[in-house]
């Protein structure tokens, strides 16, 4: 009888399905894993990543930074280490180009989402073995050029003798995403005759600065029309202070992340980038796939003025909710992939 029994052994182990292997990701997060002044936006990036990683059957781990570089360098040095797994990291001031830099291990997968290092710092990953997948960037020019654009559409132009004025509040100025908005800030308002930008004053992203800068800022510049604010935490500290001067119903504020209660606190935001999460694990499910799609860099012209339009994806961001989004439809493996933007995306609600 033994014969039998080890032929068909043989057999079961000849037919049987190869081992499941899941892909996995780790995602190092700079922001807190907690809301706090400068605002859910990094929390809502999760979110996003969270979703996708379930539609597309990937096992994602999340680690926190909680904003402080060297919490963030000790993560980065023990992620590398698992080159079972994807890096989806975010290059704030080259903190990670350096720390990879300087790294006795290399990684073979690592995408950068929203911030990336230069180009002399991604050469330099290359040549010492890192496997650059690519980068998934915003366009914060875009989204500093439409806050401006926006803000100024809401108030009426001056007679010729006027220019209605402005101050802005800058993000982190040594980080790509604040430079690039500002620049779209001064695109802007280089261009309009009706327009003087009197002040540029960096905030941080905190509600907190902003909230202290303003009232100085105004009291310098009494004519203010409008307050541009790189992001929305910094726009509600300000509109938070112009209510304590009994301005606030004379000075336009508008900032950047679509942040939860901007449609009652804000004259406008721009938004949209949070959603690039997302598309980071469609990146990942593709590139897993036999056909093996690559990565590349790409900069998305993602970001959307808020209207009602957007209330369905916009509620279902803030009540952590986004599961009625079936993120497999943005893949290649679908048979009429959608394009990644928020108006696909909103569709999905009802």
């Amino acid at each position: 009888m033994k014969l039998p029994i080890i032929l068909l052994f043989a057999l079961l182990v000849f037919i049987a399905p190869k081992s499941y292997s899941q892909t996995k990701v780790t995602f190092i997060n700079p922001g807190y894993a907690h809301s706090n002044p400068t605002g859910d936006f990094w929390l809502n990036v999760t979110l996003f990543m969270q979703a996708a990683a379930d539609d597309l059957d990937i096992k994602l781990t999340v680690q926190y930074a909680d904003r402080n570089h060297i919490i963030m360098k000790q993560l980065v040095r023990e992620a590398i280490q698992d080159t079972d797994s994807y890096l989806i990291l975010v290059d704030e001031k080259s903190v990670i180009a350096n720390t990879l830099i300087n790294s006795t291990h290399i990684h073979p997968a690592i995408i950068f989402l929203l911030n990336q290092p230069t180009q002399a710092q991604t050469k330099r990953l290359v040549k010492k073995g890192y496997g650059i997948l690519g980068s998934l960037l915003p366009d914060n020019f875009q989204a500093g050029r439409l806050l401006a654009q926006t803000l100024v559409s809401l108030i009426d132009k001056p007679n010729q003798r006027y220019r209605n004025e402005m101050i802005a509040l800058l993000g982190e100025t040594a980080t790509l995403a604040a430079q690039k908005r500002e620049q779209g800030l001064l695109n802007y308002s280089n261009r309009e005759p009706h327009l003087n930008l009197k002040q540029r004053v960096a905030a941080n992203w905190s509600y907190d600065e902003a909230f202290q800068l303003t009232p100085g800022l105004l009291k310098r510049f009494p004519d203010t029309k409008l307050i541009w604010s790189a992001n929305d935490a910094m726009a509600f500290g300000a509109a938070a202070a112009l209510t304590e001067l009994g301005l606030r119903e004379k000075i336009k504020v508008g900032g950047v992340n679509w942040d939860k209660k901007q449609t009652t606190h804000l004259d406008t935001s721009i938004g949209g980038h949070v959603t690039l999460g997302g598309l980071a694990m469609i990146k990942v499910f593709e590139h897993k796939q036999p056909e093996s799609m690559s990565v590349g860099d790409s900069i998305y012209p993602i970001f959307k003025v808020y209207s009602e339009k957007y209330a369905p994806i916009y509620n279902a961001i803030h009540n952590k909710n986004i599961d009625d989004i079936d993120f497999s439809r943005f893949t290649t493996m679908d048979n009429a992939p959608l394009e990644y933007n928020l108006d696909a995306l909103n569709s999905f609600f009802k």
